[in-house]
């Protein structure tokens, strides 16, 4: 039950922001018009993946936090958070700084029609302070996690969509101006960090304050999270890899024909991140293998359960759905690299288990080593199925290595389960 319960709060922190987006879309664009709309949303990327920003430390924090929760003695409980924390700032302020620093190079490069370089610049400047807040907020809500109060970490997240998404659309009827827009999306940020920062200090309350932080805690706290960092480090060659070649080895007017049934697919695993951010914890609280056999059977069954009807829906609608959004034409062209990036959808669903698993029993450094194999086999054959068979080419090298990590990650998770039940 607490499972359930905890995957249904996921599916809503997870699925609101996705709503949200689809229902403002129109809103957005309409009032402050397609220009405006891309550029605004130029920085709502920025900021979503400020999350990589964390350099992994806000997973690192769960795993810890979660262990000694479940330990008899919970006295060092707030000595980590505290020390996650701080480290946590000082990764946040120093990014932030260097976007505030760079954004001016940064504006220099977007290419504009009638919005101001000076305008842009300046936007960027008001958003880079977000970045801090961003990082700061994954700690909050890695350190909720491990208490398992997913009801608290996802109303902070469906606060943040609230607050970034609809605060965007109340603020484009009155203006315009992206400086002012940055500035709601820092205001949207401060005001749900602080609502996870009181929720996580009731969560503390009831564990012993323990002793002030020194300097040995931070560095315990870095070392236990070493490898997870340089996982979190190696992490975008490998996710974002089609998208920073395809403009390289594809002409630019096909780029589409891969970026929107790739949009749309990814979207659907959510649904597997739901599940997977619930079992998180679960995870890293014990090390029976028996019990840890239990919940990865329970993952795997309730992650088909949700994914394998929407990607299968997906797949028999991909030509009839973009035809209707989009054209004919375009569905000619993209339905096929839809099916194809579905085909690794379901993979990539199923292996967010073991890499959590593998995560949660201090095995992290065994996921770099298959990210490295990986980064080289990947980029490859993006190049030569890119260069060969365009977008489709591209989609048959992203599905080929999420099968291939599949594999690989569910080797690793079986033979440590071997491993624990000697």
């Amino acid at each position: 039950m607490q499972f359930a319960r905890a995957t249904l709060w996921n599916l809503a922190g997870l699925g609101t922001p996705v709503l949200l987006a689809v229902l403002s879309v129109p809103v957005l664009i309409h009032n402050l018009g397609q220009e405006r709309y891309g550029l605004l949303g130029l920085l709502w990327t920025l900021l979503g993946t400020a999350g990589l920003f964390d350099l992994g430390l806000g997973r690192a924090l769960t795993v810890s936090v979660s262990a000694m929760l479940a330990s008899p003695s919970t006295e060092k409980v707030q000595v980590r958070i505290k020390s996650g924390m701080l480290m946590l700032a000082l990764v946040g302020m120093f990014f932030a700084t260097l976007v505030a620093l760079l954004s001016g190079y940064m504006a220099s490069y977007i290419k504009r029609q009638s919005v101001t370089l000076e305008e842009l610049h300046m936007a960027v400047m008001v958003a880079a302070p977000a970045i801090l807040l961003v990082v700061i907020n994954s700690g909050t809500s890695s350190s909720i996690d491990a208490f398992r109060r997913f009801d608290y970490s996802n109303m902070v997240r469906i606060l943040v969509a609230a607050g970034t998404i609809g605060g965007a659309v109340l603020a484009s009827y009155w203006t315009s101006s992206l400086v002012w827009l940055a500035l709601v999306l820092v205001v949207a940020r401060m005001l749900s960090l602080s609502t996870g920062l009181l929720l996580l200090r009731r969560l503390m309350a009831v564990h012993p304050a323990g002793r002030g932080i020194t300097r040995a805690d931070l560095f315990e706290f870095v070392h236990f999270g070493r490898w997870i960092t340089a996982g979190n480090l190696l992490n975008p060659m490998l996710a974002f890899g089609d998208r920073l070649l395809l403009p390289i080895i594809v002409s630019s007017g096909l780029l589409a024909y891969y970026l929107v049934p790739y949009d749309i697919v990814t979207k659907v695993l959510v649904l597997s991140s739901a599940v997977v951010s619930a079992l998180f914890p679960l995870l890293s609280a014990t090390s029976n293998p028996e019990t840890l056999a239990g919940l990865l059977r329970k993952g795997v069954r309730t992650i088909l359960i949700f994914l394998l009807p929407a990607l299968l829906l997906l797949v028999m609608l991909a030509h009839f759905g973009l035809a209707i959004w989009i054209s004919p034409g375009f569905a000619d062209h993209g339905y096929r690299i839809a099916q194809i990036l579905c085909i690794g959808a379901l993979f990539n669903g199923v292996a967010t288990l073991p890499f959590t698993f593998l995560q949660s029993q201090d095995m992290a450094r065994r996921i770099v080593f298959v990210q490295l194999f990986e980064i080289p086999v990947y980029l490859i054959a993006l190049y030569l199925l890119g260069s060969t068979y365009g977008p489709l080419g591209v989609a048959i090298a992203w599905s080929g290595r999420m099968v291939m990590d599949s594999i690989m990650l569910w080797i690793l998770t079986s033979m440590k389960l071997k491993t624990l039940q000697q």
